[in-house]
């Protein structure tokens, strides 16, 4: 399964590998790019350059100024120095004294000046002065060029200075006469502020905040006497109610009273104060029950008198208390307006006091931008000054800003094109335009280059890493020559058929051609590996097999089964069972016969009949190719034929198709006792892998075989050094 690894190794050896590998990627553009810079060299006419060297003329005022008014340097006056090199008035005349570019209509476009513009150059040579260079195909030319275009650039300047000296008092005379109306109108909008809010200004704050302070005690005293009104009329208004319904108004026209009743008036109210705070047991209030009953009793014997008294005490009484509930209204009512009167001064002086912080903003702002504006007007002012002063002399003497230190000379030999430099500049280019290019390759290249590639990128394990058979690391040690039988078939009249070391050589069988290179030693180690898996197995069947077509395996296939042979002692057999597309009798350089399939159509037939042998090793082909084989390979035959090999043979390697474009592998996974997938460096993709291994059964994946590795390159290869020096 895949892995978490990127499995790109990024170090030096790694990069010169690439370009190793990848050295047309590299070599092609190179070699581009330096034939097209030649070529452009060829046909490039050569240019001449002139200059001529410009500096600041002593103790003449520059043009050219600071803020502070002192004189600026070149670099900083470049960008006008090429504003009036470059305009019209300077150039035009140039070009129609030397017939610079061609006028078909006497007039000169703008696109004619932007050549024009192009063809010249500016360069600082110190903080006061400049070379001023021309480039065209004359020598003569570009001398002459060079000179006029000094003396026109320095008188075009001293015109300008003089038009800039009346252009700039224009300017600050109505810029000076704006800034004073913008003065005038902010001062009068600032009066116009103040006195329309003179009670809200900051300055008017302390005293608002008193006036609010003063009012809101005078207005807590007023709620004070306002409540113990309040409460004595709550009073007055109780005692009223409770004398109204004892009847003091209903009451006949007062008698004179005797002593005894007015005795006894005086003890009833006495006793209903008494009750008012004590109980009825109290003594007191027992002793006075008993005086009023005596007095009653006196007063019921006693004989009444018709002349009418005086008022009594209560009703006295009522109408005082009466007048003071008028008086109390009274007084509350005026509390009643005082409250509403201070309340009203309070909200006044507090919208006061909060307004004050906006009007100081507003004020602050107004007062700010009067303050700048009258900066500005002054500065203006002061700079109208020192300008009328400076302007005098310069009017009276037309002072030039530079002088010609040096004129051009004629230039003595070409400018461009620098063929030696422009040929060097396209080689740097193309190569690093090539490494680019194989760079890119390289990382858009998702197949693995090594088996450190192959074992970062996924967790099946690597049994054997092959290298390529197409060359080993020692050049000296040659491949056997001659030939090999190959025994056929039993049951026929065939006499051996030779197969010839070259053409196992040229088709990879490295176990009989080349039995001591490192490729065939790797095979007995892949050999001795898979023995070790499989070694709890009577008579195993290994099936080699790979992602897609391509990858080796049947090379692997051919190969391991060679090792097998030398090494098991018994008998090994190897089957061809890609029946699409049978490939073992291709390599061993046979014509097709009978094979696998055949068998699997008479799965009773004698085995011999199908079995050819190499050296040690048994082979039986594919057979006649079939389009659609999976109905054969899914029947009982294939089980039976595989049971009858087991009691024949003790090892049998079985050469299946591609896992993804067929199911074919997917059916014989299953009837075999281990699979090995072989993966192809530098062409097996990762993707291509990846969904291969999620399709496939992985319980009888025994693991990987990374093919046609390219070791010599690698940083290990120097650990093969020893096996390919070994005597043959």
């Amino acid at each position: 399964m895949p892995s978490d690894g990127t499995g790109k190794e990024i170090s030096v050896l790694a990069l010169l590998d690439i370009v190793m590998r990848r050295k047309l990627f590299v070599l092609i553009p190179a070699a581009v790019l330096i034939v097209a810079v030649g070529i452009y060299t060829v046909y490039q006419p050569p240019l001449y350059r002139a200059q001529a060297l410009l500096g600041v003329e002593p103790g003449a005022r520059n043009y050219v100024q600071t803020m502070d008014g002192s004189v600026a340097r070149v670099q900083d006056q470049l960008l006008t120095i090429r504003e009036v090199l470059f305009s019209r008035p300077v150039l035009e005349p140039v070009m129609r004294n030397f017939h610079l570019l061609p006028m078909p209509d006497g007039k000169i476009s703008d696109t004619d000046l932007d050549r024009m513009r192009e063809s010249i150059k500016i360069t600082v040579e110190g903080s006061d002065s400049f070379h001023l260079a021309f480039e065209g195909r004359g020598r003569t030319q570009v001398m002459n060029v060079t000179n006029d275009l000094s003396e026109r650039f320095i008188r075009r300047l001293a015109n300008m200075r003089e038009q800039q000296v009346n252009e700039g008092a224009g300017l600050l005379n109505a810029e000076l006469e704006t800034l004073r109306s913008q003065l005038n109108e902010q001062e009068e909008r600032l009066k116009i502020y103040k006195e329309s809010a003179v009670n809200e200004l900051p300055d008017r704050l302390a005293t608002n905040l008193s006036l609010f302070a003063a009012t809101q005690a005078q207005l807590r005293s007023s709620s004070g006497l306002k409540a113990n009104d309040q409460a004595r009329l709550a009073a007055v208004q109780q005692e009223i109610t409770e004398l109204e319904k004892e009847g003091v108004l209903d009451a006949a026209p007062p008698k004179e009273k005797t002593p005894a009743e007015t005795n006894l008036e005086e003890r009833r109210l006495h006793l209903k104060q008494l009750r008012s705070v004590f109980t009825e047991q109290y003594p007191e209030v027992v002793s006075t029950e008993r005086e009023i009953k005596e007095l009653e009793k006196a007063v019921a014997a006693a004989p009444p008198k018709p002349t009418v008294a005086e008022p009594s005490a209560a009703r006295m009484h009522y109408v005082q208390i009466r007048a003071e509930k008028e008086s109390l209204e009274q007084r509350l009512t005026s509390y009643g307006q005082e409250e509403r009167a201070l309340e009203s001064e309070m909200g006044r002086l507090q919208r006061r006091v909060q307004s004050t912080p906006q009007h100081e903003i507003a004020i602050t702002e107004l007062t700010r931008g009067y303050e700048a504006t009258k900066t500005r007007y002054n500065a203006l002012l002061a700079k109208q000054q020192e300008a009328g002063l400076a302007s005098r002399p310069e009017r009276m003497n037309k002072t030039v800003a530079f002088r010609i230190v040096e004129p051009a000379s004629l230039p003595k030999g070409p400018s461009t094109p620098r063929r030696s430099r422009l040929l060097l500049v396209g080689l740097f280019v193309g190569l690093a335009l090539g490494l680019a290019v194989a760079f890119v390759a390289e990382q858009m290249d998702t197949t693995f280059g090594n088996i450190v590639e192959f074992q970062t990128f996924t967790n099946l394990p690597a049994i054997a890493v092959l290298p390529s058979m197409s060359a080993d690391l020692d050049p000296g040690v040659k491949p056997l020559t001659g030939t090999i039988p190959l025994i056929p078939p039993c049951g026929g009249d065939l006499s051996p058929t030779l197969l010839a070391f070259a053409d196992l050589h040229r088709n990879h069988i490295v176990m009989v051609t080349d039995p001591h290179s490192v490729a065939s030693e790797q095979c007995r180690m892949l050999a001795l590996k898979t023995r070790q898996q499989l070694s709890g197995v009577r008579s195993p069947l290994l099936a080699i097999s790979s992602v897609v077509g391509g990858e080796g395996k049947t090379v692997t296939s051919l190969n391991l089964s060679l090792a097998l042979a030398g090494t098991v002692s018994g008998r090994v057999l190897l089957i061809d069972s890609d029946l699409r597309k049978p490939r073992v009798h291709e390599y061993l350089g046979l014509k097709p016969g009978k094979g696998f399939s055949d068998l699997l159509r008479a799965p009773e037939d004698e085995i011999g009949k199908y079995v050819s042998k190499l050296g040690d090793l048994y082979i039986m082909p594919g057979g006649s190719s079939l389009a659609n084989p999976v109905s054969l390979l899914a029947s009982q035959s294939v089980r039976s034929v595989f049971e009858r090999l087991r009691g024949e043979f003790d090892f049998i390697v079985v050469d299946t198709p591609p896992v993804l474009p067929i199911v074919d592998t997917h059916i014989l996974a299953g009837l075999v006792d281990g699979v090995i997938l072989v993966v192809r460096a530098r062409y097996t993709r990762r993707e291509v892998l990846e969904r291969g291994l999620e399709s496939f059964q992985a319980t009888k994946l025994l693991g990987a075989v990374v093919n046609d590795v390219d070791y010599q390159r690698s940083r290990y290869a120097y650990a093969y050094q020893y096996q390919a020096g070994l005597p043959v």
